[in-house]
């Protein structure tokens, strides 16, 4: 995508702070959907003593997640507000770096080990839930549309490749 692009879109959002109230509460939302919905299925296991699930059902998301971190340390791209003239809704401009969406890459690590877990309802909730995070993540001038792809993608697989191997 060009810069023009994110410039517009992110100038469509914040002249409108309905708008821009939206995108922020609702990127709160679906990452605390998803947390709970995560937790649930967690207590769920717990509950029927399926501990070897509960292991990979933690183990999973949190490989996901320490490989999506090193993956921003090494790669260090900026977010789109360091390299093009928009603001973050949030007004509080973070200086961690953008690639990969660690947000995305867990909606998808968790999806991907729900299904895998045979939570597939929930499974398929989180997922959907972590499309609609990767376009607010978008929306909110946090992210280029290639980290959000890429943290969807390295969640995905994350979620996949430990789970056949166990």
């Amino acid at each position: 995508m060009s810069n023009k692009f994110y410039v517009n879109l992110n100038r469509s959002i914040c002249s409108d702070k309905t708008k821009r109230q939206l995108v922020m509460i609702l990127n709160e939302l679906v990452t605390y959907l998803i947390a709970l919905i995560y937790f649930i299925c967690l207590i769920v296991l717990i509950i029927h003593h399926e501990f070897r699930q509960l292991f990979l059902a933690v183990l999973t998301p949190v490989a996901g997640f320490v490989i999506a971190r090193f993956l921003r340390v090494i790669l260090r791209h900026p977010r789109p507000y360091q390299v093009i003239r928009i603001r973050p809704l949030d007004r509080e401009k973070k200086t961690s770096f953008a690639f990969p969406s660690c947000h995305v890459a867990s909606a998808f690590v968790i999806g991907t080990t729900l299904l895998a877990l045979s939570f597939k309802a929930a499974g398929i909730l989180v997922l959907i839930l972590g499309v609609v995070l990767a376009v607010l993540r978008v929306m909110s001038g946090g992210h280029f549309i290639k980290d959000v792809v890429s943290g969807a993608l390295l969640g995905s697989l994350c979620g996949i490749v430990l789970h056949l191997i166990y």
